[in-house]
């Protein structure tokens, strides 16, 4: 064990500049994201209107995302003055931006695969019903890892099995039917006359 005094060779690791105002700002703005996607969600649910939903959980990544920069924001306060902090508490903020980065960026890719089956669902009722039965069978597939990705307390506990299965099951039949002869037209082509 040492013996020496080494306080003579001991600093303050406090390097940061004074960020209350910006993790005011950031509360503020946190809370006021949080408030809109509540009147939001709750005017979709109560006009039964699916795009105020729909934005209203999309603010709910922000209200996240914008939640944990002011989490850094306090993290980085409290331990500003902690030695195991050898060069300052500024990476928490770093972190904080990044994880929330990292969390829209997530949503965002959600949102792309939502919509490229969407698009290839309409795609395949116009031009191949292949597509429509691939779709069908892609939606089974998300909704039996539902549950466990998204969280939706209206939805009964048994939805989300019973979405999947028949999912499955008529994109089963689907290709069954497409594999025993000639490829049946699709509905908006033999409406319009096309083949």
């Amino acid at each position: 064990m040492h013996t020496h005094d080494l306080s003579a060779w001991q600093h303050d690791h406090h390097f940061g500049a004074d960020t209350s105002s910006a993790e005011r700002s950031t509360r503020l703005v946190m809370w006021i994201t949080a408030a809109m996607m509540m009147v939001e969600i709750g005017a979709g649910w109560w006009f039964n209107s699916m795009a105020l939903l729909a934005d209203g959980w999309h603010m709910s990544s922000h209200a996240l995302a914008i939640g944990l920069s002011a989490f850094a924001y306090a993290a980085a306060r409290r331990y500003a003055r902690d030695p195991r902090f050898a060069f300052g508490t500024w990476k928490i903020e770093v972190l904080g931006g990044f994880a929330s980065a990292l969390v829209l960026l997530g949503i965002a890719a959600l949102m792309v695969v939502g919509s490229l089956v969407v698009v290839a669902a309409s795609v395949g009722f116009r031009r191949s019903l292949w597509l429509v039965a691939a779709g069908l069978a892609a939606h089974g597939v998300m909704d039996f890892f539902h549950g466990q990705l998204v969280v939706n307390p209206g939805v009964p506990a048994w939805w989300p099995a019973f979405c999947g299965s028949y999912d499955v099951a008529a994109a089963g039949y689907l290709a069954w039917r497409l594999t025993r002869g000639p490829t049946p037209r699709a509905p908006v082509a033999a409406a319009s006359g096309r083949v």
